[in-house]
């Protein structure tokens, strides 16, 4: 004989009774009246008295699933209850319409933040669970579309230096125009930005962000103060180009050592840079906006074939002096701006550049290393020496030219030295009449 059971009467047949269609049929309808009128209870009317009857990771889930359409978004207090629930940040969904009822409904934000991080805190910075909200791409949607939200996630350090690694949730803060706007007046804001490898390696070549740093210059000096971050700026093609266009702000680059050097250590940056028509004529106007640039090979390399600079270069005594101290100069350069030695000769000597610049002779044994500059004319007496080896660099990599005497009488040439260089030959020394100034 059957029994039934307490709740709702459904039929339970014992194990030896015939099965009854009819039984089942009447146990769904029972189910499905329950079930209906408790749909329309917690659909049309959420109240406390609907939270306390079902579980809260259900109605989290239901949350999550209906979404605008469940009685749970509607209603403040059911959002404000179950924001308390420790598996909130479980349901990725359930939290964007937790986060998005509350603000709708004119709730503060920080209040559900309070109640999330259990610390008495209305901000961001000690919610335990920021690691699920910044890798929740609809929990990001809806914190930077709200003018509330975005405002705390920006001033926390937590959630900012969690969302800086973040590839979906750096995009999204990085398309948001008032990000740029905290940026100017917040230094803290800066330092996780710019020291973040993810949002760094992305903002560079960001629209938003160029559009920041190129339209306004004070902005742009203390942007580039960040010198590891501007390193990476020269990896981008973009912020190459734009800076192309900018004369303030590129020859404030060329007038900065430090800046100098990250340009034109970066072989690609340093190619698009200098390989620029804008570029070129600039410094065919006035030669001397590239004195820093000169101290590196890439610059020189840039300019090796640019008769017309070159022979600006050969004039300038600021240019001269800054291939000096360059250590690693372009092969080619070096041997095309000899062409205008007579420039330099007049420029090292005439003007008495230096202090040692009495035409003497110097037994100098040439085989070491030498730096500096020089103007040499003549060498002494070979009758003992044969090929001379003029180097542009300590290694002996880079031949600038060999010299073959051809009898014993006084060998003449010129040729210019600077930078480092290694002179050569096969016996100790050799009297040298030189102008100018070296180091040996």
């Amino acid at each position: 004989m059957a029994i039934f059971t307490d709740n709702y009467n459904l039929k339970k047949p014992e194990d030896t009774d015939f099965f009854d269609i009819a039984d089942m049929n009447g146990n769904s309808d029972i189910i499905d009246t329950v079930l209906a009128d408790f749909e329309k209870r917690l659909s049309d009317n959420a109240s406390n008295e609907a939270i306390e009857a079902i579980d809260k990771n259900v109605a989290i889930h239901r949350l999550g699933i209906m979404g605008e359409k469940s009685g749970v978004y509607k209603d403040v207090n059911m959002l404000k209850s179950l924001a308390d629930n420790v598996n909130t940040y479980e349901d990725f969904y359930g939290l964007y319409y937790i986060l998005d009822g509350l603000i709708e409904s004119g709730e503060h934000i920080g209040k559900f933040l309070k109640n999330i991080s259990q610390s008495g805190d209305t901000s961001f910075d000690t919610l335990s669970t920021i690691d699920n909200v910044v890798s929740n791409s609809q929990a990001m949607d809806i914190i930077i579309s709200k003018d509330k939200t975005k405002k705390l996630f920006y001033s926390s350090k937590k959630a900012m230096e969690k969302a800086s690694e973040v590839s979906d949730a750096t995009t999204k803060i990085l398309a948001d125009t008032y990000f740029f706007e905290r940026l100017k007046e917040d230094e803290r804001l800066m330092d996780i930005v710019y020291n973040s490898n993810v949002m760094a390696g992305k903002i560079i070549s960001n629209n938003n962000f160029l559009n920041y740093i190129f339209g306004d210059f004070d902005i742009f000096m203390n942007v580039i103060k960040n010198y590891k971050f501007f390193e990476k700026l020269f990896t981008s093609s973009t912020f190459i180009q734009r800076l192309i266009s900018k004369e303030e702000y590129y020859k404030y680059i060329l007038q900065n050592n430090v800046l100098t050097k990250y340009l034109c250590e970066n072989n690609t940056a340093c190619a698009s840079f200098f390989g620029n028509t804008t570029i070129v004529n600039a410094v065919k106007k006035n030669i001397n906006i590239i004195v820093n640039a000169l101290k590196y090979e890439n610059c020189t390399k840039a300019f090796k074939d640019n008769n017309e600079i070159l022979e600006l270069i050969s004039n300038s005594i600021s240019c001269l002096i800054s291939l000096t101290e360059n250590g690693d100069i372009n092969l080619d350069f070096y041997k095309n701006i000899q062409k205008y030695y007579s420039n330099m000769y007049i420029n090292i000597v005439n003007r008495r550049l230096f202090n040692q610049i009495d035409i003497s002779y110097i037994n100098t044994d040439f085989g070491k290393k030498s730096n500096g500059i020089a103007y040499i004319m003549q060498l002494g007496h070979t009758a003992n020496t044969k090929n001379i080896n003029i180097y542009c660099d300590f290694e002996k990599t880079k031949l600038l030219k060999t010299i073959a005497p051809q009898s014993d009488t006084q060998l003449m040439f010129d040729v210019i030295l600077f930078g480092s260089f290694y002179i050569e030959h096969q016996n100790v020394s050799i009297p040298v009449r030189l102008f100018g100034y070296t180091q040996f």
